[in-house]
């Protein structure tokens, strides 16, 4: 069985080299490919599938001792106790390089459509009207600063109100359901 700190370096290698290639959801799904199958066989060894079979006092062991201890073929314990003693093989990791890659780029789907962007109109009472593009993520602060950006209104002076509700500096545009072409109304103070 490898050591904790085999185990722990291994799984500090994959997540880097994961948050390393985050920049683009193909380099993403790239290094979680490489990166799943030493998770996988990390994972497996520590719960105590090791090379000479069922590891005493791991959680492996406790669990076939629930039941009796008694493994049939083609279970999911005899594939894990194969996965311990020989590895993967070329078909798991190709499998488990897939399964990695296939998560990975629904996670990077999910996070663009979480963070998408959002064109607001900001409208005053004295008339300014600007069209301010937001991220669904930032918060009201940002978006004031965005705000103080291209009007030159400090962002401690203003106030803004949505649907007649004041917006809180720490919320984020999506908490307020703030959807593009959403009419945001700029109150200024001196």
């Amino acid at each position: 069985m490898p050591s904790k700190k085999e185990i722990d370096t291994t799984i500090s290698a994959a997540t880097a080299a994961v948050a390393a290639a985050s920049s683009s959801p193909l380099s993403s799904a790239i290094a979680a490919a490489c990166a799943a199958p030493s998770l996988f066989t990390s994972t497996v060894a520590a719960v105590g599938f090791g090379t000479s079979g069922i590891v005493a006092g791991s959680p492996a062991a406790a669990f076939m001792a629930s039941y009796g201890g008694l493994v049939s073929s083609g279970s999911l314990c005899a594939s894990l106790q194969s996965i311990g003693a020989v590895g993967l093989g070329p078909v798991g990791f190709v499998v488990t390089g897939a399964v990695g890659a296939a998560v990975s780029i629904g996670v990077s789907a999910y996070s663009a459509r979480k963070n998408s962007s959002v064109l607001i109109v900001v409208q005053s009472k004295d008339g300014l009207s600007l069209a301010v593009e937001v991220l669904s993520l930032d918060t009201i602060d940002d978006v004031k600063s965005k705000i103080e950006i291209k009007s030159g209104i400090p962002k401690d002076k203003q106030t803004l109100h949505f649907s007649g509700i004041p917006l809180e500096d720490h919320r984020r545009v999506q908490d307020y359901g703030i959807k593009d072409q959403s009419v945001i109304v700029l109150v200024c103070y001196p």
